[in-house]
């Protein structure tokens, strides 16, 4: 309570600048829009893009501290259904046995409309009675957050004037709202007012899209039918006057809406519909519109004025109170069961007594769902001080992300509704008092008042928000601080970095571990200057691409290893393509699709992540369009491009890089003092632009700013060495190579091409060594400069001359020079757009990149057919160095002897997974028809595809399962691939068909699929005919989590930063024992059928082997003997990459040589499997023998060691044990639970 009234002496005499005595009419409406706006600014810190499902397995998103990955609504309500008889002494005790259940959209029951007799896992209050007692989730970073968001938060509004033909949709009302919609308008209104208001959009957070539907409802020209095609038009007229929305899809902009006619208002806007944040009183995340991990739930809030009397329980003499019209099925039932009760009185029509006072004297105020789930009467019950409950199933309640609704509210599920009085008498007095005091502190943040005076400051009408000119033109005069924050800001701006430190340590780590992999290509390719670097120093306006690709193929940032890769680089050239006649500027678009299209079938690294850790570099402006025919590579893949304007759609600031156009120059000139620089600003070029136009008509003719649009006949050179600014005007495109220019001669650039997003933007703080001027600038630019002291210029100048160093291109490259510059932003974008990936552990012998490697490959399959005479041929003229196989050598023996990436982490994320993960599965009955497919087995499993059985085993007897689906961080359908395709009714054939019909029905039965596409769901299958299974539920494939032990990235449909790779487990009765080296005489031992062209070339070289035993066919007597005797078990590619010979080899202690290329490894997120195994390249085959010969006694011995280590995490146990197969493939999915959004970075804009 004190931390309450601290929270209510700060709001009242912080930010309102009325009197003390009328504050409190005004805290209502600062809270409510504090309240609102901290959920913006907690959704606009934590994601800031969010695209549609077409790319939903691109971005991966970060949760927020105190969030569930469910959604907001995880932590919002305490379900009541339980069963008649388990009510005891004001508690519900749930039986152990009895399974949870949710129902239909209107909670209608079973098919014979009878109650639930289930309950959830424990009471209101918990075991104790004070579980819920908080009415914040966490007060305390709740205030920490709110303090920063009222000191930071800041938000555009687009402009729209007075005289504008719909400003009454536009503009903040200039009265007092009322009725059921006042909240949308409310909003508005103090919003306007407020200090989060910026007239600069280049330091917006959000964007506000002010239209408002109840207003357009009302408006003749446009009314109901028409608010669809005024919002489609008013979006396409937004994204081509200004570049904000084009820069993320409209993920940073938000509409407000009270009316449920917001909810089909965006259907001609799809891109408003899945991007933007919606902030609705209808906030039901059963219907698809709604997203509860994206949208906003506002309350709905018939304004009150005054505070009512008499808020103490001990005048509330009726249990329930609820009046309303008879408008769903929710409601009727209500009528049925208790229209005629003393007790709780529920009245269907008009009231005879007045309202407030039935408010007033009661103890429980009933919310019911009519035509949508939301109403009023939550607000007008905590205003009253009447406990609400909640029957409206799949609200996202108000506020929830912050409120514990848990501690003042109840919500009651509708198919208890027969129930209702027996589970409000079963309340305690205790619980009451609890429940009733905590109500009396929400109308705070669930109120509008009367009066709305935020700002200590108030804006003296909304229309002064709108003008973004800096220039007054009665006084005639600039505010430089405007312009670029010299003023009151002096000292931030005189760094030329935005965080030095930070930089130069980021810098160190990109110079020692960035890697890149360039895909190979020899001299003789018929496309060797499109695909090659230059052998000659390139020249004009398009050097940069050329110079990067020429510096970056001689430096030390290149592996020969893909999986060793961060980035991979496609070095195809614009500038050559457009020369080479047999492409030309109309070929480029097709030569870009072959190519990403060859090397898509040729190699697995384009499949892995569609292109996302790909990148290419380009200087001439033919490649906005040279992506328009790979759709998926314009979003995916990071774009290094000289035109770098986020006004076009195809450039996206946070996962694409600027680089500068730079002029080559031989040498540094003279004369770089600012004394010697007599005039004012320089120009010369072209007049081939408006913005050029604008500068001709301005200043063509001015002493002072000499602007030449015609050949200059002294050297320009001289001009930039002899003036203070150098004008950068956009041309054709944002981009020219004046700024690099003016850098080189020492002159401060002045830049006039809105929307540019400058190079190195996220390093330099672009402030402190150039003035941007807004295109509307241009005739007051002369005033603008010389408003400019001779105090800031000197600031400006000496700035300049410090960043030219990082535009300069140099052969070798010079440290911190452009190159090193543009490696860096590379560097800074290596994981933004997915998880980091665990590399893949296969060592192949790698030859120079001019030299062909011994193979070919089919497109339609990933074997490698070998030339097998060449292979070998080539392995005895090249020595193996047993280093380059898993890296003992090289300085790197420590790291590759321990098991776990980083055990500390591990185990302390283990613990934590341990404790709070929750899971629910989707309830079925054990007389369902296909309970056989979607039930565990009752007998112990055997055979190849026992993982599969046993993780679904041992997940339903284990403490990671929820019966309240809110708790839940995953969800888990629990159908078995290897049951359906055993079941005649199914079989091979229908699994897919089978697999859509479950997710049609589990989609429209339960919101939960709906809230995420399914990105939170999971299932797991062992059979490789999952592959397929999923092909006919395309979202299924590329969202949900698929725990496989098919997981090659070969495929396309398996994504090791989304897909979890599982171990294929046959199932052993007990330990072996003499499992010590000493006894293993055999070098090597595999047996198996020869299926694949991998154990082909196995067979050829090693079947009469003596030191290598490979058997293929039956094999007449158990091999684990053969296992317990060799030092080295070979696991090799058959039709899958999987088999359970890994984890047999394990089993007998026997060290596992992985013949299986594009592998994911099971557990390779924690484990080291460098540590224990050998992982050979197919090409190696030849060589298989001297590989394995030359581990040293030593090296075998560790790699033994540790394989006897990690045993434990390799088997099956029932009940599990610790750190046992399913423990570690919980540990896997925990990893995942919140990977479908990602935190960017925000885009860097400048004017």
């Amino acid at each position: 309570m004190a931390r309450s009234s601290l929270l209510y002496c700060c709001f009242s005499l912080r930010h309102l600048a009325s009197p003390s005595s009328k504050s409190f009419f005004y805290v209502p409406a600062t809270l409510a829009l504090f309240t609102i706006l901290s959920i913006l600014f907690h959704i606009s810190t934590t994601s800031t893009l969010f695209t549609s499902h077409f790319h939903t397995d691109k971005l991966f998103v970060e949760l927020p501290h105190g969030s569930s990955p469910s959604s907001p609504m995880t932590q919002n309500v305490s379900s009541f259904s339980f069963h008649n008889d388990s009510l005891k002494n004001g508690t519900f005790d749930l039986p152990e046995e009895a399974p949870f259940k949710i129902v239909d959209a209107y909670g209608d029951g079973g098919q014979d409309g009878t109650p639930s007799q289930l309950i959830t896992s424990r009471s209101h209050f918990g075991s104790k009675g004070n579980f819920d007692a908080e009415a914040f989730h966490d007060e305390d970073i709740f205030l920490e957050d709110y303090r920063e968001m009222n000191k930071s938060f800041k938000i555009y509004v687009y402009p729209h004037k007075k005289n504008d033909p719909f400003a009454h949709a536009f503009l903040p009302v200039d009265f007092e709202p009322g009725g059921n919609y006042a909240s949308e308008s409310y909003f508005k209104k103090a919003l306007m007012k407020s200090h989060f208001i910026t007239k600069d959009p280049s330091k917006a957070h959000l964007f506000f899209l002010p239209f408002s539907i109840a207003r357009l409802r009302h408006d003749n020209r446009v009314g109901t039918g028409g608010i669809q095609y005024f919002i489609r038009d008013y979006i396409l007229n937004i994204s081509q006057k200004y570049p904000y929305w084009n820069r993320t899809g409209g993920a940073d902009h938000f509409y407000v809406a009270c009316h449920s006619i917001g909810r089909s208002a965006m259907e001609k806007a799809e891109e408003v519909k899945l991007n933007s944040i919606q902030i609705v009183c209808s906030s039901s995340y059963f219907l698809s519109g709604y997203i509860a991990h994206k949208d906003a739930s506002i309350p709905q809030v018939w304004p009150r004025t005054g505070d009512p009397a008499n808020l103490t329980s001990s005048t509330r003499n009726k249990l329930a109170f609820f009046a309303g019209s008879m408008n769903s099925p929710v409601r009727q039932k209500l009528l049925k069961y208790w229209r005629n009760d003393s007790e709780i009185a529920a009245h269907f029509g008009r009231l005879k007594t007045p309202y407030a006072d039935e408010l007033l004297g009661s103890k429980f105020c009933i919310h019911v769902k009519g035509f949508e789930v939301n109403t009023a009467r939550i607000a007008d019950s905590l205003y009253y001080g009447c406990i609400p409950i909640i029957i409206a199933n799949y609200y996202d309640l108000p506020f929830a992300d912050i409120l514990n609704w848990k501690s003042f509210s109840i919500a009651v599920v509708t198919i208890d509704i027969p129930l209702l009085k027996k589970i409000l008498q079963g309340i305690t007095s205790d619980e009451y008092l609890s429940l009733q005091h905590n109500v009396l502190k929400a109308p705070l943040f669930l109120s509008w008042g009367s009066l709305l005076l935020i700002a200590t400051q108030s804006l003296s009408s909304a229309e002064e928000l709108f003008y973004s000119s800096r220039y007054d033109p009665q006084r005639k005069q600039w505010s430089t601080g405007s312009l670029f924050g010299l003023y009151g800001n002096y000292v931030n701006n005189t760094e030329v970095y935005r965080d030095k430190d930070l930089f130069l340590e980021d810098y160190k780590e990109m110079n020692r571990s960035l890697k890149i992999y360039i895909y190979p290509h020899s001299r003789d390719d018929p496309f060797a200057n499109v695909l090659l670097a230059v052998d000659y120093d390139p020249k004009g306006n398009y050097a940069s691409e050329l110079y990067f690709k020429k510096v970056l193929w001689k430096s030390h940032f290149i592996t020969k290893d893909p999986n060793e890769a961060d980035l991979f680089f496609m070095p195809f050239s614009m500038v050559e393509m457009r020369l080479d006649p047999r492409i030309g500027p109309e070929g480029t678009q097709d030569f870009i699709k072959d190519y990403i299209l060859d090397i898509s079938h040729k190699y697995p690294y384009w499949n892995r992540t569609n292109g996302a850790d790909h990148f290419y570099v380009s200087c001439h402006p033919i490649e906005q369009h040279g992506m328009d025919k790979m759709f998926e590579a314009k979003f995916n893949v990071i774009q290094v491009v000289c035109s770098s304007s986020y006004f076009v759609a195809g450039y996206i600031p946070h996962k694409d890089a600027s680089i500068p156009q730079i002029w080559p120059r031989p040498a540094d000139p003279p004369n770089f003092a600012s004394s010697k620089r007599k005039q004012l600003a320089f120009f010369a070029g072209t007049v081939n632009s408006y913005v050029r136009v604008a500068l001709l008509q301005a200043w063509g003719n001015d002493t002072d700013i000499l602007a030449h649009f015609r050949q200059v006949r002294t050297s320009d050179a001289d001009h930039l060495l002899g003036s203070k600014f150098c004008l950068n005007v956009k041309g054709f495109e944002v981009n020219s190579a004046r700024i690099a220019d003016a850098i080189h001669y020492g002159c401060v650039p002045v830049i006039l091409a809105n929307h540019y997003d400058l190079p190195f933007a996220d390093i330099l703080n672009w402030e402190s060594f150039s003035v941007v001027v807004h295109y509307m600038d241009i005739p007051v630019l002369k005033n603008i400069l010389q408003r400019i002291s001779l105090e800031e210029y000197s600031m400006l100048h000496s700035n300049t001359l410090k960043v030219r160093r990082h535009f300069q291109w140099n052969d070798p490259p010079v440290d911190y020079d452009a190159f090193y510059m543009t490696m860096y932003e590379l560097w800074l974008r290596r994981s933004s757009i997915r998880v980091r990936l665990t590399a893949s552990l296969i060592f192949p012998y790698q030859p120079d990149h001019e030299e062909m490697i011994p193979f070919s490959i089919d497109n339609t399959a990933e074997d490698l057919y070998f030339d097998l005479s060449r292979t070998a041929s080539y392995a005895k003229q090249n020595q193996w160095s047993i280093g380059d196989l898993f890296g003992l050598f090289s300085g790197e023996t420590m790291n590759n002897t321990e098991i776990y990436h980083d055990p500390d982490i591990f185990l302390q994320d283990y613990k934590l997974m341990n404790d709070s993960f929750k899971i629910f599965i989707y309830p079925h009955k054990a007389d369902d028809p296909f309970a056989n497919v979607l039930l565990p087995v009752d007998f112990d499993p055997q055979g190849h595809y026992a993982s599969e059985l046993y993780f679904k085993k041992s997940l339903f007897k284990s403490h990671f399962i929820t019966k309240d689906p809110n708790e839940a961080d995953l969800f888990y359908m629990p159908f078995s691939i290897v049951e359906m395709r055993h079941d005649p009714r199914i079989g091979p054939e229908g699994i897919q068909d089978f697999i859509r019909d479950y997710i049609f029905n589990i989609s429209h039965t339960y919101p939960y699929w709906n809230r995420t596409g399914g990105a939170d769901h999971f299932y797991v299958a062992c059979h490789s005919i999952s592959r397929i299974a999923m092909d006919k539920v395309a979202e299924a494939k590329q969202n949900s989590i698929q725990v496989v032990c098919s997981s090659t990235y070969f495929v396309t449909g398996y994504f090791p930063h989304k897909d979890v790779a599982m171990p294929q487990i046959w199932p052993k009765e007990k330990d072996p024992k003499k499992l010590t080296s000493s006894k293993r005489k055999q070098l090597a031992f595999f047996a198996g059928q020869v299926n694949s062209p991998v154990r082909a070339a196995l067979l050829k070289y090693w079947r009469n082997d003596t030191d290598i035993y490979v058997h293929f066919g039956r094999f007449e007597k158990d091999d684990g003997e053969q296992q317990l005797h060799s030092k080295f078990c070979l696991h090799v590619k058959g039709f899958e990459v999987n088999t359970a010979r890994i984890t047999d080899a394990l089993h007998y202690g026997c060290v596992p040589v992985i013949l299986a290329n594009h592998y994911d490894l099971p557990f390779a997120d924690i484990i080291n499997w460098k540590s224990f195994s050998v992982v050979v390249h197919y090409l190696d085959i030849p060589v298989l023998k001297k590989i394995l010969q030359g581990i040293s006694f030593e090296e075998y011995s560790w790699l033994q060691s540790n394989a006897l280590k990690v045993r434990k995490h390799f088997k099956w146990n029932v009940p599990p044990v610790d750190y046992d197969a399913f423990y570690m493939a919980m540990y896997q999915l925990w990893l995942r639970r919140s990977s479908i959004r990602v935190r960017l970075s925000s885009s860097k804009e400048l004017i």
